[in-house]
Formats: structure tokens, sequence, C-alpha cells
């Protein structure tokens, strides 16, 4: 009787033991978002000079080539930010530049995909909305 008794207080324990598993992830926070945001934000890096005091920029989603036209813009900032759905971007900026006595268009192009990024903890998953920079500046 008494190995039939240890036998089932050795169980009970095993069991309790795998029903608390460590988790040294932590627990999500107060603002966590448990589902996959469907947008995020595009920034868009510029050049404001003497040249170019405003820059016309196209924000397409996709590449250049595939031509779908998100928004178009001028700005007088160094950056601006959109907020759009997932996907791939792509943005063009016009800037005027001299070359000699010319002055010549020079077209600064840069594209990345925006996605919602997640965090994995205790007890599931949070979602961020994704973020990207594309790097239009004149060098």
């Amino acid at each position: 009787m008494l190995p039939a008794v240890l036998t089932g207080v050795l169980m009970a324990a095993m069991v309790a033991s795998c029903a608390e598993e460590e988790c040294d992830k932590g627990y999500r926070p107060d603002d966590c978002i448990p589902t996959a945001p469907g947008e995020g934000i595009v920034r868009v890096d510029l050049t404001i000079n003497v040249l170019n005091p405003r820059v016309p920029l196209t924000l397409y989603r996709g590449t250049i080539e595939q031509n779908n036209v998100v928004l178009t813009d001028t700005l007088d900032v160094t950056f601006a930010e959109y907020r759009v759905p997932n996907g791939y971007y792509a943005v063009a900026a016009r800037y005027r530049s001299l070359m000699g006595s010319d002055t010549v268009t020079i077209v600064s192009v840069d594209g990345s995909t925006l996605q919602a990024e997640s965090a994995e903890y205790c007890d599931g998953s949070c979602w961020r909305e994704g973020y990207v920079t594309l790097d239009a500046m004149l060098y």
C-alpha cells in the first residue's frame, strides 16, 4: 500500500510541475495589441537646402515601375510620416542640383516593406504596428 501511495504522490507532483512551466518572457503589457495591425507608418526622409527649399515626392505602393501611386506631396521639412496599409512601398524625391553652369534634376529613390511586428510573452503574443523609414535624402 505504501509504494502505491508514494507513486500517486510522485505522479501528482510531476503533473503539477508540468502545468507550472517556468516562463522567462514576462507577461503582456497593458497596451498589448492581440492581433496584427493591418497598417503602419512610412516615414520619408528628405534633404532641404538652398537649391531645394521644397521637395516634390511620390509615394508608390509596390515598386516605382509598377506605378501604383499612393500620394504625391511637396515638402519644406526634412521628413514626413504617412499612415498606410502594410506592404511594400517606394518613394521618389526630385531634387535640383548644379552641374557646372547647368541645373539638373536628380531623383532619389528608396523602398522597403512595412509590416507589423510581434513579440511573444508567457500569456500570448502582442503586436506592434509597422514603422519603416525610406531614405530619399540627397547626398
